[in-house]
């Protein structure tokens, strides 16, 4: 985990040690401070938004993120994104964050549907585990950190190129 990407084992590391309620504020801290209360521009991947505009139509979406209340939040707002999810789970949502289930199972009940028919997108290692740990289906993206090897190795069900394809994959 520790090669695969610093920050996501600095979270586990924090949730192994009890102190990742402090670290999360700190960071929501750091970043409120660093940005003046303005949100940092953030890229978002072409074709998402149309993405999620067509997906709300037919499933309950939720946010699992690693990242504090914050940075999520303001990233949302800042692409219109917020209205299309029923639920958005961050580093702070619960006692222990990914790999950890914790997040997942209470984005699944605060969607009302059995974990077991979720699906956990996400573009690393930490994201594929975190979906396994509950008995979600999970999808690994390459247009983020992960790797496809790692990806597969992690137990992703699904290798999407871009986040993108998964429309055509729900579709078919």
């Amino acid at each position: 985990m520790a090669i695969e990407n610093p920050g996501n084992s600095l979270l586990t590391l924090g949730d192994r040690l009890g102190i990742d309620g402090l670290l999360n504020r700190s960071g929501d801290w750091i970043y409120h401070s660093a940005s003046a209360g303005q949100p940092a521009p953030a890229p978002m991947i072409d074709g998402v938004y149309e993405m999620l505009k067509h997906l709300q139509l037919e499933f309950s979406l939720a946010i699992v993120s690693s990242r504090g209340q914050k940075v999520t939040m303001d990233f949302l707002n800042q692409h219109g994104l917020q209205p299309f999810f029923k639920f958005v789970a961050t580093s702070q949502t619960c006692r222990h964050t990914k790999p950890w289930p914790d997040p997942i199972y209470r984005a699944a009940q605060e969607m009302g549907v059995p974990v077991q028919a979720c699906l956990m997108v996400g573009d690393t290692t930490i994201d594929i585990r975190a979906g396994k740990a509950c008995g979600a289906q999970t999808a690994g993206v390459l247009c983020g950190f992960g790797e496809e090897q790692e990806l597969r190795e992690a137990g992703a069900d699904l290798i999407l190129t871009y986040t993108t394809d998964l429309l055509a994959v729900l579709n078919s």
